[in-house]
């Protein structure tokens, strides 16, 4: 099981977002959502917690990309840090 805090998740749409992100990242999965505390729990079945992140980092989570930056000293580009549509 992995958990991440992410701080910009404050609604249904948000996790909706993140959860299906993860799903494309590893289809099975297992994505535990709180929104009330944040965090996002994750029982992968073939990613590791790099693709985890990257894809919550996709789906478009502000807070998440800032706790990396200021955790792991990883760059992100803001100008093109936006949430994805719907395909």
């Amino acid at each position: 099981m992995i958990a991440f805090e992410v701080n910009d998740m404050t609604c249904g749409h948000c996790a909706s977002t993140i959860t299906k992100s993860l799903k494309a990242a590893d289809p099975n999965a297992k994505v535990t959502i709180d929104i009330g505390r944040h965090l996002v729990i994750v029982e992968p079945a073939a990613a590791d917690s790099d693709d985890l992140r990257e894809a919550i980092v996709d789906a478009g989570v502000r807070g998440f990309a800032h706790w990396l930056e200021q955790r792991h000293n990883v760059p992100l580009i803001r100008e093109g840090f936006r949430r994805r549509s719907a395909r």
